[in-house]
């Protein structure tokens, strides 16, 4: 099996990372993306080049069965166990062996004999907390094998309430590698997604409570119950799906799932219903039958969000809302994959989760909570370059235009986008050019101290007016604060905005500023361009119009010196 560009520097940098770190590596390579053949290729050259022993972990029998195809097709000669009782075999002695942690986590590690390396698929499914069967099996590895290594795969590197699964004081160490969504697409290993807003049957959770960031499974049953929620929901879906194949549709619970399906079939739709308490055999049954084209609609309740492989699947709709990021991703990756019947994927959500969690390419995991932490709203950030304080979704100060990408953000962060973007890339930035009718200067103050500050340091508040505005009843069209009294980038930025506008030195104090600007002492603006960017709270004006700058009243070898012309000096 030839392994794609990216495939082989992920088995590299696993190798790399074993070599020059004592840590335990993780890659993260998105649904669809092909880490069973990674895993797969990095369990081969541990047996042909170093004679190790293996064992890889899974928590689903379908990852098991995967594993052992794909370790089959690139090393047909090695020598391979299962230990699973979902597959009915219990190997202990072999080269590598593939087992659900089910059944392996039940007896002694160590009758595994040696385990060099340790490798676990989908290893968000680790719980954090100590005496859980993987925890137990992991510390056994180590007291049976001290020099054994670990090595993680996922999509989602991150848990509900527990925040990033790698870091000081996790099981893993790093992300050893990692590629997005988005670069898989570009390249054309991923399918392309499409959403658009849903027209009907929108469930609202705002009522719904919540338990270990999940919605409660009860409550929210009722909600996507309520009124004709589920008949708006079908047809909504109907006719948004009439040149899809495969829909894939994820709902809260049994009963909500049989109120789907009976609507469905009212409308004459091939449809299937799977769940938790589905037989096996009725199960695989049915998922042959979605496979094949003979029903249309497979209606589910928690049951493909890992290890279901269709890629078919040319539309998914989530009738249900998550509190869940990692939900909401394993949801919409099942129609990541390519087929050649399909050119996208449509994503319906009915349940707000792209406006929760933003694009899936981007996805927003909230920082956990230590023990007794209420939930913090709307934190604050502070600039560090100006210390204005602005919203907490801000990629830069609206006051000096300092950027926080120095700043620290949980991985995947961005903000969701309100048009339910699916991807990042889709988010629509507008350019708007607008006429400027009046200008105000103003002194703006920001209103709260930092700690250990003993002073503010005031901006130059310029708001921009339309043609026409009322002159106390009215609402600037753009804003922007320029930032004479501080230093560094904001200061350097105050000195080219002021230069445009006047031949005159900058002013050393806002006051002088603000005094001059309101004698008609600067540049007067015609026109400005607005950029509007759905990811930054405020807009931004990239382009300004200006008039000629008004005549020198001063000798500016003068001035430089002597600048008694402006109000008086703070000393």
């Amino acid at each position: 099996m030839q392994l794609r560009d990216y495939q082989s520097a992920a088995v590299q940098s696993v190798w790399d990372y074993l070599e020059t770190s004592a840590g335990n590596p993780l890659l993260v390579i998105p649904t669809g993306g092909g880490k069973t053949p990674v895993l797969a290729n990095i369990i081969r050259q541990a047996i042909t080049q170093w004679e190790g022993r293996v064992i890889m972990l899974a928590h689903v029998k379908e990852l098991l069965e995967q594993g052992v195809d794909k370790l089959r097709a690139v090393a047909p000669d090695l020598d391979i166990g299962v230990y699973s009782a979902g597959m009915g075999r219990k190997d202990l002695d072999h080269q590598v062996i593939f087992a659900g942690i089910q059944s392996a986590g039940r007896i002694c590690a160590a009758d595994f004999g040696r385990r060099d390396l340790v490798l676990i698929d989908e290893a968000h499914a680790i719980p954090p907390n100590e005496g859980t069967l993987y925890q137990q099996f992991l510390q056994g590895i180590q007291l049976a094998t001290p020099h054994a290594r670990l090595i993680g795969a996922t999509a989602t590197p991150y848990r509900m309430g527990t925040g990033a699964i790698y870091g000081p004081g996790r099981l893993f160490s790093d992300i050893c590698f990692e590629i997005g969504v988005q670069d898989l697409i570009d390249q054309g290993y991923l399918c392309p997604l499409v959403t658009s807003p849903v027209g009907g049957g929108k469930i609202e959770a705002n009522g719904v409570s919540m338990r270990g960031g999940e919605f409660v499974a009860g409550e929210l049953q009722r909600a996507s119950m309520h009124g004709d929620l589920v008949e708006s929901a079908v047809k909504d879906m109907l006719g948004r799906t009439q040149n899809r194949r495969a829909i894939l549709v994820f709902a809260t619970g049994v009963k909500h799932a049989e109120a789907i399906l009976d609507q469905l079939r009212k409308h004459g739709q091939a449809t299937a219903m799977v769940d938790g308490e589905t037989p096996s055999l009725e199960r695989s049954w049915t998922v042959e039958e979605f496979k094949s084209g003979a029903i249309r609609f497979l209606v589910n309740v928690g049951v493909f969000t890992t290890g279901f492989d269709c890629p078919r699947v040319d539309c998914v709709a989530m009738v249900r809302p998550t509190g869940s990021a990692g939900l909401y991703y394993q949801m919409v990756g099942r129609g990541f994959r390519l087929h050649p019947d399909k050119v996208d994927t449509l994503i319906l959500d009915y349940g707000g989760n792209i406006a929760r969690h933003g694009p899936v390419d981007a996805i927003r995991v909230p920082a956990p909570r230590l023990p007794g932490q209420a939930p913090e709203k709307n934190v604050m950030k502070t600039c560090k370059q100006c210390g204005t304080e602005c919203h907490p979704n801000c990629r830069e100060c609206p006051d000096c235009g300092n950027q926080f990408k120095d700043e620290p953000t949980p991985t995947h962060e961005t903000t969701a986008d309100a048009s339910s973007a699916i991807l990042s890339t889709q988010i629509k930035i507008t350019t708007e050019v607008m006429d400027v009718g009046d200008i105000a200067y103003s002194k703006h103050i920001r209103r709260k101290l930092k700690p250990g500050e003993t002073h503010i340091n005031p901006t130059l508040k310029v708001e921009y007016f339309a043609p026409g505005a009322a002159a106390f009843v009215r609402t600037p069209i753009a804003t922007e604060y320029i930032c004479i009294e501080h230093e560094g980038y904001a200061y350097n930025k105050a000195v080219n905005w002021w230069a445009r506008r006047s031949n005159d030195p900058m002013p050393l104090t806002v006051d002088q500023a603000v005094g001059i600007a309101n004698h008609g002492g600067l540049a007067y603006c015609e026109q400005i361009t607005v950029r509007n960017d759905p990811k930054k709270t405020f807009p931004e004006i990239t382009h300004h119009k200006l008039g000629p700058k008004p005549a020198l009243e001063h000798d500016p070898a003068e001035s430089a010196g002597d600048l008694s012309f402006l109000d008086e000096m703070p000393f």
